[in-house]
């Protein structure tokens, strides 16, 4: 893809050295945006764009690389941040060191280093990708089988694991020490308090330090406490340390623990630490003129941290949203907090990431943000991120209406947040033949491979998603906003396999939800080819879902209901076409209709003397799928989509 023709060249190099086919040279690549800003308005119609050169190296952050409309806008050239290759150049927000590991505990090989001068962290990483924070049980058992059901005390608000943890762990380890719990579709983290633990009726109870966060997790209706459905695990804690490549950091003593794998010579490993949240911002004002015209281009973006659940209790809500706590007013605030981006953007346009490796991410990877328009991602990876790869529009939830919490938390309208002005809308964006795999490393409630709501305009296509915790594809958070800015989704011709694989509820390789605006265009999905399971289906509408084409989609596997799972929640399903679906299974489509009372709409008294309008009265046409996969084979027509 050719962006310029004649560029005006400021040249960066990692030790300093002339860049040779630069106009000019600068120092570091904040002073090379600085002459960039400055050059914008000195520069005639010579060039046609300015372009920050990286010569080939790791370029090891102190700050944020913020770009705002000083430095481009509609009225000057595109600005242009390139390297010599995704492979040669790396823009990394962490700090690394090699060496200086002294053995701590032989008999279980664990070494011990002195970090000074390091802030907090909840990442580390070799050559080789993601170390695994210590946790018990430890990263490499399964969810469902292994990990430790979660039960709950709902009169004294606390929460209980089995006691046989005593047969491997002491009870005094877990004080203090975070809990991560899953409930369907969320992972929360909860600072255990340094209370003594009660063992009573086979299980060990205990309470969370912070009682805000104790009390609404027995006061939310959603998700559900279950212990078939809920598992949770304990980290960070020297005696969860046992497992091959693990670690922990003690940060009153700054030092950092670690069980390399069998045959590592541990000082010749190089380690890094994430230290900054966001990499790159490209950022403008609601009232304010955007910038505009911003292309990222041939390099690799890595190692941004997030250190929130290191202080804080992590509520998890949906699609990675979260509660907090105003500690001044003494209350909760509503699900519309979002953690931070290694690449960011609001009130921008016309940004481009091409040929980039994102990777190694505290939080997402990339983010366009409230106001993003003509957004596009295309022949990236986005790799190893702690919560979801690339997010695309802003979207909160409040509680609904009407209920009152303990201690005078404070409940809001059911519709959350919802952009007020066109300015708000995040619209044109294009995701498209990438690669994004190992999402949802720390945060794996809600952790997606691509996730979206409030946005118009998507085009999802040719990417490749694996190994993702949560849904492959989620798209339509807003709920039944009535402003219904949802239109125009496309996902199409996408390969998403081994997703769901820590979520194993409420969710799907392709996930929507919410209510869309019906347009000429539509939004269809097309051509996917996708393996299945966990969560309730291949394809999952989910509240509200609508206006809808779907075709020629091949899936493997079923979810736990059936292929396709439409969930016809108070009969809200509209619009919604199914045909050509290739399967390899004898499942079904799985069409659940009911009423349910929200918020102040009592729907099932309703439904008692009203009848349900049928399916096609609301333009919900469903195929039945085409059994195509005998024999390890899958048809000649299934064959030509995949």
């Amino acid at each position: 893809m050719k962006f310029y023709e004649k560029p005006y060249r400021i040249g960066v190099s990692v030790n300093g050295s002339v860049v040779s086919d630069a106009n000019e040279n600068a120092d570091d690549i904040y002073s090379a945006l600085e002459i960039a800003k400055r050059k914008r308005a000195e520069i005639g119609g010579e060039y046609d764009a300015i372009s920050v050169t990286l010569a080939e190296g790791e370029y090891f952050l102190d700050k944020t690389i913020e770009i705002t409309r000083e430095y481009a806008d509609s009225s000057s050239l595109p600005l242009v941040i390139e390297g010599a290759g995704r492979d040669k150049v790396t823009l990394s927000g962490g700090k690394t060191f090699k060496g200086g590991w002294q053995i701590y505990d032989a008999t279980k090989g664990i070494y011990k280093k002195s970090l000074d001068k390091m802030s907090a962290f909840r990442q580390l990483y070799t050559e080789d990708g993601a170390c695994s924070r210590s946790r018990y049980p430890d990263d490499t058992k399964n969810l469902d089988s292994d990990y430790l059901q979660l039960s709950w005390d709902e009169k004294n608000h606390k929460v209980g694991v089995p006691s046989y943890i005593t047969d491997d762990i002491s009870i005094s380890s877990i004080k203090g020490a975070e809990l991560h719990f899953v409930q369907e579709w969320t992972q929360s983290v909860g600072h255990i308090s340094t209370n003594e633990p009660e063992e009573k009726d086979g299980k060990i109870w205990f309470d969370f330090g912070e009682k805000w966060f104790n009390d609404i997790l027995f006061s939310r209706s959603s998700p559900s406490r279950n212990p078939e459905a809920n598992r949770c695990w304990f980290e960070d804690s020297l005696a969860f340390l046992t497992s091959e490549n693990e670690w922990f950091f003690d940060d009153e003593e700054n030092t950092l623990y670690y069980k390399p794998r069998n045959g590592v010579e541990i000082n010749s490993v190089s380690f890094s630490i994430p230290q900054i949240e966001n990499i790159i911002s490209v950022t403008g004002e609601a009232q304010g003129e955007a910038p505009e015209g911003i292309v990222i281009k041939d390099l690799t973006i890595a190692n941004s941290t997030w250190v929130y659940a290191n202080e804080n209790d992590y509520l998890d809500g949906q699609a990675g949203i979260y509660a907090s706590y105003d500690k001044e007013n003494a209350k909760m605030t509503e699900f519309s907090n979002r953690a931070p981006a290694c690449v960011y953007t609001q009130y921008a346009k016309d940004i481009c990431l091409y040929d980039c490796a994102i990777k190694n991410t505290g939080a997402y990877g990339i983010d366009f943000g409230v106001g993003t328009k003509n957004a596009r991602v295309i022949g990236c990876t986005v790799e190893n991120c702690a919560t979801s790869a690339i997010n695309v529009g802003y979207y909160g939830e409040k509680y609904r209406a009407g209920k009152l919490y303990p201690d005078n938390f404070v409940t809001a309208a059911p519709y959350g947040y919802a952009p007020s002005t066109e300015t708000e809308i995040t619209e044109n964006v294009k995701i498209e033949n990438n690669v994004i795999k190992h999402v949802g490393i720390s945060f794996k409630g809600g952790s997606t491979g691509i996730v979206g709501g409030y946005l118009r305009n998507i085009d999802i296509i040719h990417n490749e998603i694996e190994d993702v915790s949560y849904s492959g594809v989620a798209i339509g958070w807003g709920w039944e906003s009535p402003l219904q800015i949802n239109c125009n989704v496309n996902i199409s011709y996408n390969k998403i396999t081994n997703v769901m694989n820590h979520l194993p509820y409420d969710g799907a390789p392709i996930y929507l939800l919410g209510k869309q605006k019906a347009t000429l265009e539509g939004s269809q999905i097309i051509g996917n080819y996708i393996e299945v399971e966990n969560g309730l289906g291949g394809i999952y509408f989910d509240n509200s879902s609508s206006c809808y084409t779907l075709k020629d989609n091949v899936i493997k596997g079923e979810g736990r209901l059936g292929i396709i799972d439409l969930h016809d929640w108070n009969y809200f399903l509209r619009n919604i076409k199914i045909s050509n679906t290739y399967v390899s299974t004898n499942g079904k489509l799985y069409f659940h209709a009911y009423a349910q009372d929200y918020g102040n709409e009592k729907m099932v008294e309703y439904y008692k003397t009203h009848t349900p309008p049928t399916p096609e009265s609301r333009g919900v046409y469903v195929d039945e799928p085409i059994k195509a996969y005998n024999s390890g084979k899958w048809s000649k027509e299934a064959e030509q989509i995949i």
